[in-house]
């Protein structure tokens, strides 16, 4: 993630000062506390009342920094550039928020707008070192989609926005969006996918189940969709089905994003642990684990896991790393919270810096 750096912004663009002006001093007297969540609702608030403030969304860029909210981080580093888009810090903290968050098209696009645009800048060296780096990846990001520079950039990247809005939470964006690439490519099946999360999400369960299927007659052993099946038969009350779907899922070796997360979540729901644990192993054996879940709910359910088996120790370090380099924290915390008065003398781990920017 880039640097946080305080910078000289903007009056409001919004109405009503009078009104801004408290809740902004409010929101950074939470951040001198360093009460971060509190801030970053207090600020999330204000840009609703206040879109496009660029004071309101330079502090709502360093909260979610704080609290390593790499989603939060890449969306208010946008929201900055577009009401601000004389500011170079913020070019060049949308391109690391994009690096950090993988969307690997549009961090070389807002890497080179920024070095373009703003060539002096403290961190354009690393800039360009990094556009070298991603543009020697870019042709096989984009044959693993079956796209070319010349007839599918323009797809790649609606993929890469689709996918942050859906991580954002921007679920309206993110539903058209994904209909979008469907229409350009009828089998492209992680956007089946996201719709079929983004039909959750929104209560319709028939349609999140329908796309699903959707995907399984492109790739029967598609590990999101059977593991999305899973959930969705089991939350419903149809356990058969959830457990036939869940059993495919175990024994599909199709590769995908973030697949280890996928089937264990799917496990948890029938308390599988020691399903869980065997994955644990499968990808240690494999020198794996460090890419099984970059959200840390991977680390989270094996954690859990350990613990029911009375492997709190190991629980316990694992809970450690996800309380201390992820986004997936909270769960994390609690846990460690319950474990507090279980186990003495225990070494810290130590916390590890997120992917720079």
């Amino acid at each position: 993630m880039a640097s946080k750096k305080r910078t000289s912004l903007s009056k409001s663009a919004g109405f009503g000062v009078k009104s801004l002006t408290p809740e902004l001093k409010r929101a950074e007297a939470l951040m001198i506390k360093q009460k971060w969540s509190q801030a970053r609702a207090c600020l999330n608030n204000l840009n609703h009342s206040y879109p496009n403030n660029a004071d309101v969304l330079s502090h709502l860029v360093n909260v979610c920094y704080e609290l390593k909210d790499l989603h939060g981080y890449e969306r208010a580093c946008e929201m900055l550039l577009i009401a601000d888009p004389k500011n170079a810090d913020a070019a060049y903290s949308l391109a690391g928020g994009h690096y950090a968050n993988l969307h690997p098209i549009l961090a070389l696009q807002a890497f080179q707008y920024a070095v373009n645009r703003f060539p002096n800048h403290e961190k354009a060296n690393d800039a360009r070192a990094l556009i070298v780096e991603l543009d020697e990846k870019v042709d096989k990001l984009l044959a693993e989609m079956n796209l070319t520079r010349s007839d599918g950039w323009e797809i790649a990247v609606l993929h890469e926005r689709a996918q942050g809005y859906l991580n954002q939470g921007e679920f309206e964006q993110a539903k058209k969006a994904n209909q979008e690439l469907i229409r350009l490519r009828p089998d492209l099946v992680s956007s089946y996918n996201n719709l079929s999360l983004i039909s959750f999400t929104q209560g319709d369960l028939a349609e999140a189940i329908g796309y699903c299927q959707k995907v399984l007659e492109i790739q029967p052993d598609n590990i999101h969709a059977l593991s999305n099946l899973t959930r969705y038969y089991f939350l419903n009350g149809d356990i058969e089905q959830a457990f036939i779907n869940c059993e495919k899922l175990k024994n599909s070796q199709a590769e995908g994003w973030d697949v280890w997360t996928k089937k264990a979540e799917a496990l948890s729901y029938f308390g599988d642990d020691e399903g869980i644990l065997q994955l644990f192993e499968q990808a240690s054996s494999s020198d794996k684990l460090q890419y099984a879940s970059l959200t840390g709910l991977f680390s989270h359910l094996v954690a859990v896991a350990m613990a029911r088996n009375g492997r709190d120790y190991e629980a316990r370090k694992l809970w450690l790393q996800a309380s201390e380099d992820t986004q997936g924290s909270e769960l994390a915390q609690a846990n460690l919270e319950d474990l507090k008065n279980q186990l003495v003398n225990v070494t810290h781990l130590g916390h590890y810096p997120l992917v720079a920017g």
